[in-house]
Protein backbone atom coordinates (compact mmCIF):
# COMPACT_ATOMS: atom_id res chain seq x y z
CA UNK A 1 0.00 0.00 0.00
CA UNK A 2 1.33 3.38 -0.96
CA UNK A 3 -0.86 5.72 1.07
CA UNK A 4 -1.33 5.65 4.82
CA UNK A 5 -4.69 6.33 6.48
CA UNK A 6 -3.56 9.81 7.49
CA UNK A 7 -2.66 10.60 3.87
CA UNK A 8 -6.06 9.44 2.64
CA UNK A 9 -7.90 11.59 5.17
CA UNK A 10 -6.01 14.64 3.86
CA UNK A 11 -7.27 14.12 0.30
CA UNK A 12 -10.53 15.74 -0.70
CA UNK A 13 -11.99 17.19 -3.88
CA UNK A 14 -10.57 20.65 -3.23
CA UNK A 15 -7.02 19.41 -2.62
CA UNK A 16 -7.15 17.30 -5.79
CA UNK A 17 -8.30 20.28 -7.86
CA UNK A 18 -5.55 22.48 -6.40
CA UNK A 19 -2.92 19.84 -7.06
CA UNK A 20 -4.12 19.42 -10.66
CA UNK A 21 -3.94 23.16 -11.30
CA UNK A 22 -0.51 23.47 -9.68
CA UNK A 23 1.32 20.28 -10.66
CA UNK A 24 -0.22 17.85 -13.14
CA UNK A 25 2.67 15.38 -12.75
CA UNK A 26 2.05 15.15 -8.99
CA UNK A 27 -1.66 14.61 -9.65
CA UNK A 28 -0.84 11.80 -12.09
CA UNK A 29 1.46 10.18 -9.51
CA UNK A 30 -1.23 10.45 -6.80
CA UNK A 31 -3.82 8.93 -9.14
CA UNK A 32 -1.56 5.98 -9.95
CA UNK A 33 -0.88 5.38 -6.24
CA UNK A 34 -4.60 5.50 -5.47
CA UNK A 35 -5.35 3.07 -8.30
CA UNK A 36 -2.67 0.60 -7.17
CA UNK A 37 -3.97 0.74 -3.59
CA UNK A 38 -7.54 0.20 -4.79
CA UNK A 39 -6.57 -2.84 -6.87
CA UNK A 40 -4.67 -4.35 -3.91
CA UNK A 41 -7.56 -3.82 -1.51
CA UNK A 42 -10.12 -5.25 -3.96
CA UNK A 43 -7.95 -8.31 -4.51
CA UNK A 44 -7.76 -8.88 -0.75
CA UNK A 45 -11.48 -8.36 -0.36
CA UNK A 46 -12.26 -10.93 -3.05
CA UNK A 47 -10.06 -13.65 -1.54
CA UNK A 48 -11.71 -16.80 -0.27
CA UNK A 49 -10.54 -20.35 0.48
CA UNK A 50 -10.98 -21.41 -3.15
CA UNK A 51 -8.58 -18.77 -4.52
CA UNK A 52 -6.15 -18.19 -1.64
CA UNK A 53 -4.31 -20.02 1.11
CA UNK A 54 -7.05 -19.26 3.66
CA UNK A 55 -8.37 -22.43 5.32
CA UNK A 56 -11.98 -23.38 4.59
CA UNK A 57 -12.74 -23.07 8.31
CA UNK A 58 -12.24 -19.33 8.06
CA UNK A 59 -15.42 -18.96 6.00
CA UNK A 60 -18.53 -17.71 7.82
CA UNK A 61 -21.00 -20.52 8.60
CA UNK A 62 -23.60 -19.13 6.20
CA UNK A 63 -21.12 -19.42 3.32
CA UNK A 64 -19.70 -22.86 4.07
CA UNK A 65 -20.29 -25.38 1.33
CA UNK A 66 -21.21 -22.75 -1.24
CA UNK A 67 -19.40 -22.50 -4.52
CA UNK A 68 -19.88 -20.22 -7.47
CA UNK A 69 -21.82 -22.94 -9.27
CA UNK A 70 -24.25 -23.30 -6.34
CA UNK A 71 -25.60 -19.83 -6.97
CA UNK A 72 -26.63 -20.63 -10.52
CA UNK A 73 -30.24 -21.70 -10.87
CA UNK A 74 -30.77 -24.51 -13.34
CA UNK A 75 -34.10 -26.03 -14.29
CA UNK A 76 -34.30 -29.75 -13.49
CA UNK A 77 -33.85 -32.14 -16.39
CA UNK A 78 -36.11 -35.15 -16.95
CA UNK A 79 -33.47 -37.38 -15.38
CA UNK A 80 -33.59 -35.31 -12.19
CA UNK A 81 -37.32 -35.89 -11.66
CA UNK A 82 -38.29 -39.07 -9.83
CA UNK A 83 -41.69 -40.73 -9.92
CA UNK A 84 -43.32 -40.80 -6.52
CA UNK A 85 -45.76 -43.60 -5.71
CA UNK A 86 -48.74 -42.60 -3.61
CA UNK A 87 -49.09 -46.11 -2.05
Amino acid sequence: MHLKDHDLFQIDEESIRKLGAKDSEALTKLTINLLEDLVEVRNRLNQNPSNSSRPSGSMPPWESGKTDTDTETKPPSDGDLKDVDDD
